[in-house]
């Protein structure tokens, strides 16, 4: 229906793939919104955008293909970069190193507002909830480090000690990924802010 709904108000009289993709995208992600939005925090968008596209295509054990990136705002978030896999990520068998792989991409636009700006936002706080329950659940769920701590309550010091040491792991991988790609930062984030999707 809502791509039936796009092609109407494109005036087109048959649906395009551009009218499903963008009326999946609407369901996925919440309808694109008008926001007026400073430069700064534009460019914070793309500088963190840019960091996790860049984590999905240099990290070697990354399984997912790393298909768009976009900083126009919607309902619930102010950009995001779409891997194809990631769909189906919840239907799916995932490996340890498929697992961590997600973590250091949801850690790359953390990484990269630190190494661009010296700083980061609060548009990092969701990844970062999202890399914990990942970590979390590979200790407390999949009993990726010993079946015994299958079960065990997330703030046991046992395991808050093995989540964190996966967190700063996957943080560092994401830095050490981002460094040195500064001039690359710069020019996707260049073109993000004139196209606000590549």
């Amino acid at each position: 229906n809502g791509a039936a709904l796009n092609a109407i108000q494109g005036g087109n009289d048959k649906i395009t793939l551009d009218d499903i993709t963008s009326a999946y995208y609407d369901i996925v992600m919440g309808h694109k919104i008008d926001m007026l939005q400073s430069e700064k925090t534009l460019l914070e968008t793309a500088y963190h955008e840019c960091g996790h596209a860049l984590c999905y295509i240099f990290n070697k054990k990354n399984p997912y293909k790393f298909n768009f990136i976009t900083i126009e705002p919607r309902a619930n978030t102010l950009g995001f970069v779409h891997s194809i896999d990631s769909d189906f990520e919840d239907s799916r068998s995932l490996n340890k190193e498929e697992m961590l792989s997600r973590v250091v991409a949801l850690y790359g636009g953390m990484a990269a507002e630190k190494i661009m700006l010296n700083d980061t936002s609060t548009g990092v706080s969701s990844d970062v909830d999202k890399a914990r329950r990942i970590a979390e659940e590979m200790v407390t769920v999949y009993g990726m480090y010993g079946i015994e701590h299958v079960g065990r309550a997330t703030d046991s010091d046992d395991v808050k000690k093995i989540v964190s040491e996966i967190l700063t792991s996957c943080y560092e991988q994401a830095n050490s990924i981002l460094h040195g790609k500064e001039d690359l930062i710069k020019a996707i984030s260049k073109e993000l802010l004139l196209k606000k999707t590549l």
